[in-house]
């Protein structure tokens, strides 16, 4: 998908007096835990080999710890989280997320979801189903073991009317 195909939705809303919500996920690929990503790609019909490979690779990871030019001499084995910049952990992130954006689209249709691994960004006629799907995603985050990374929450309404509405910017940046 084109950036421009997430984009275009989001600034019709935006000039059409919508609610634009979006959130980010703090090290989404270090706290996503790869037996939940595993199980959801299983869920998803992902081949038994496939997971199995994966599954093994995960959970038998060897990193090398450095901070400030000097490395630890020993490797650190990590079972808890998906490796970022391994192009396989993609998959299974967006795959994590997949359940939670089901349940809000089925739940508010009439809110526009545009979400890009761990980036969510939705818009919302009515700040009431703009801040009920930003009190979703807070519940599946945690679910997930997620944390959101608040000081990257963005939220906008083009008109000061519109900022103005009882219960709109309760947290996160403000445009």
């Amino acid at each position: 998908m084109e950036i421009y195909h997430a984009l275009i939705p989001l600034i019709t809303a935006a000039a059409s007096d919508e609610y634009l919500v979006s959130l980010d996920i703090s090290f989404a690929f270090d706290h996503c835990h790869p037996d939940l990503a595993l199980h959801v790609l299983k869920r998803l019909k992902l081949s038994f080999f496939m997971v199995t490979m994966l599954f093994d690779q995960w959970s038998n990871q060897q990193r090398f710890v450095s901070f400030q030019n000097f490395v630890l001499p020993e490797p650190e084995h990590v079972s808890s989280s998906l490796p970022q910049g391994d192009p396989w952990s993609l998959m299974p992130m967006v795959a994590t997320l997949c359940p939670a954006s089901w349940e809000i689209a089925r739940s508010y249709p009439s809110v526009t979801q545009r979400n890009f691994v761990d980036d969510r960004s939705w818009s919302s006629r009515s700040v009431e189903d703009a801040m009920v799907v930003l009190s979703k995603w807070d519940e599946w985050t945690r679910l997930l073991g997620l944390v959101e990374n608040s000081d990257k929450s963005q939220f906008f309404h083009a008109r000061q009317k519109g900022r103005a509405q009882r219960g709109w910017c309760a947290r996160g940046q403000y445009h």
